[in-house]
């Protein structure tokens, strides 16, 4: 099982470095970096169809787990791509734009080929799963069950926070509405509880606690890299001290009742 693992992410790197080199020269020619998420929530969904591909045993729990890596990628795509089309801009970039001035083709190329590195590095949650032979258990069921919870989580933050954005005289605003009373990043939230979802449907094969590295790595991006960090940082400069009320009164992420002082 080992040697198909690694096999399976090498196939999968030779995949998504193709498809981020070629993102990149499309970003060139569009001037618009925000392609790598889209490539990224793309290409993991390819990613799962692929190692499923390549499986020669495909049960119940193989089926299940590719259904909901494709619908998680679908959405996330069709969110990404709406804001892309409405012309909404993703603040992060902005920044990196600002930092990276000097070389920033040369960076970006390296910043698309990580987040691809990356994308494999995430699916060898899948791979296990893909190569798991034990009897569907409790493990799947777990992961089912965590599965839904996130997407339907995940899926209502991003819609209240679309409908919020859209309403009038709410640019200089804090959403405050939905889950967003509770978290101030409940899409983070409820996109970690997918895959530590999708971590159980690899628990019960040999090595399987391996597949924690996928939650693991996307908490450490969360908090550590591109995520709240680099979100709160262009809050705090385009909404100031009302978003700095937000932060005093709100949970960062774990949705949890706000403090009222």
């Amino acid at each position: 099982m080992y040697y198909d693992v690694v096999a399976y992410l090498g196939y999968g790197l030779i995949l998504m470095l193709v498809v981020m080199s070629i993102l990149w020269v499309v970003y060139r020619l569009m001037d618009e970096p925000s392609l790598v998420d889209i490539g990224w929530a793309a290409g993991l969904g390819a990613l799962c169809l692929n190692y499923l591909y390549y499986t020669e045993e495909i049960g119940i729990r193989q089926v299940i787990v590719a259904a909901a890596a494709v619908i998680w990628s679908l959405r996330l795509v069709w969110h990404l791509f709406d804001r892309f089309r409405k012309g909404i801009a993703d603040k992060r970039y902005r920044y990196l734009n600002e930092i990276w001035a000097e070389n920033l083709a040369r960076n970006y190329l390296f910043f698309f080929l990580f987040q691809g590195v990356a994308a494999v590095v995430l699916s060898i949650v899948f791979a296990i799963a893909m190569l798991n032979r034990a009897p569907f258990n409790a493990w799947d069921v777990a992961g089912i069950v965590l599965f839904a919870i996130g997407i339907s989580g995940e899926s209502w933050a991003d819609w209240t926070l679309k409908k919020f954005r859209e309403s009038p005289g709410t640019q200089t605003e804090v959403c405050r509405r939905g889950l967003w009373r509770y978290s101030r990043h409940p899409n983070y939230f409820f996109e970690l509880v997918i895959w530590i979802g999708f971590s159980c449907f690899a628990m019960s094969a040999p090595y399987g606690y391996i597949g924690l590295l996928a939650p693991v790595l996307l908490a450490i991006f969360i908090f550590r890299v591109t995520g709240i960090p680099a979100t709160e940082r262009q809050l705090l400069a385009s909404k100031g001290d009302k978003y700095r009320e937000y932060q005093d009164a709100t949970s960062v992420i774990i949705p949890w009742f706000p403090n009222r002082r």
